[in-house]
């Protein structure tokens, strides 16, 4: 078991989306999410994303259909998390404006999770070189 920050949470998460290939604007909405997770949502995720990210796709497309009228599906905790990152809040199935805040600024995660969602992320980072240093990756060289 390990104890992140909410902010470390997102920001993992946002890059194991992206390594996993889902859309910007779900890797952010994951970010925004993050606040807002339990510690199974965030291993519901780290599932989802070896399944391209389905799951997390029809969360938010059934938000987005929501808001605009159409009938609210069941969204368990994920759900209800990605309903509150957009300021939205839910009573009786029905889109409420949000007035509460973030649960906390610390979340426990486990090992393995950490690790799956590690194991995507690490699919966008840049390869160490020299002339990747030198053209601005990383924090650069040190010189004495």
């Amino acid at each position: 078991m390990t104890v992140r920050s909410r902010g470390e949470l997102g920001v993992q998460l946002y890059r194991a989306a992206l390594g996993a290939g889902l859309p910007l604007c779900d890797a952010e909405d994951l970010l925004q999410a993050a606040p807002f997770m339990s510690k199974w949502d965030v291993t519901q995720i780290a599932k989802d994303l070896d399944q391209n990210g389905k799951e997390i796709r029809e969360l938010l497309v059934s938000l987005d259909q929501a808001v605009c009228g159409k009938e609210l599906p069941p969204l368990g905790t994920l759900g209800t998390a990605l309903a509150r990152s957009r300021g939205l809040d839910l009573k009786n199935g029905v889109i409420m404006p949000q007035v509460t805040a973030s649960s906390g600024d610390r979340i426990e995660i486990e090992a393995e999770t950490w690790g799956n969602l590690d194991s995507f992320a690490r699919k966008i980072y840049v390869q160490e070189s020299v002339h990747s240093r030198l053209t601005g990756a990383g924090t650069g060289t040190e010189e004495d």
